[in-house]
């Protein structure tokens, strides 16, 4: 599956729009929804089909997306780089927010992004607005 994962911070990534509706259905690819609040539908998440990345909503209106396979920022896939070459991309302050055995949650407010660190390499990226 070919999706342009080009983040404009605040704004978007590939298709996605923050803060806009969106409608699951009318969506150029397959998805499956993994989760949902309660009943009342609420919010939920949806995988895409052949990519392994998520979106969320919330009463119809995109929340958030995770990348895990491409993540394109000024011309750059940021999936699989190192932390040092992430954070020499950005101006703004990024904070850990955890800590494990080999890895790392960084974020940046300011961006809309949290940063998953394994063994020194980003392994996925979740933005929102």
């Amino acid at each position: 599956m070919d999706i342009n994962w080009i983040w404009v911070p605040n704004k978007s990534i590939g298709c996605f729009y923050f803060d806009q509706k969106i409608d699951v259905k009318s969506l150029p690819f397959q998805c499956e929804e993994v989760k949902s609040s309660d009943e009342s539908g609420e919010w939920s998440t949806f995988e895409i089909i052949g990519d392994a990345s998520r979106f969320s909503v919330e009463n119809n209106i995109l929340i958030s997306v995770e990348c895990v396979n491409n993540f394109v920022y000024k011309g750059i896939n940021l999936i699989g780089i190192s932390l040092e070459n992430f954070l020499d991309l950005f101006d703004d302050e990024f904070v850990t927010v955890d800590n494990w055995d080999d890895g790392k949650e960084l974020c940046c407010r300011e961006l809309g992004i949290i940063v998953w660190i394994e063994e020194g390499l980003v392994e996925s990226i979740s933005v929102s607005s």
